[in-house]
């Protein structure tokens, strides 16, 4: 069974963003920062949603709200294996 949420919460987002005092070290707000805390911020949410579902790309595709090409693209090595989480 799918599970379907409309938003994001505290609890889908990696522990680096929850207690990160990027105030302390405002050069840490690059752009290039920025890449890098997207592109964690997007597989450690893919990861989960496959964790949640056991692998089984129909339900993951159906929750996040991706077309199945574009998620195996984002899955494409070295970034997360998915066979892992069946």
């Amino acid at each position: 069974m799918c599970v379907q949420r409309d938003r994001l919460t505290v609890k889908d987002l990696p522990q680096e963003f929850l207690y990160r005092d990027v105030e302390k070290n405002p050069n840490e707000l690059s752009a290039s920062s920025f890449r890098k805390a997207k592109e964690m911020f997007e597989q450690h949410h893919l990861a989960t949603a496959l964790r949640r579902h056991h692998g089984i790309m129909n339900c993951v595709t159906a929750e996040i709200g991706m077309f199945r090409e574009n998620l195996y693209i984002r899955l494409e090595p070295p970034k997360i294996n998915y066979h892992r989480f069946r």
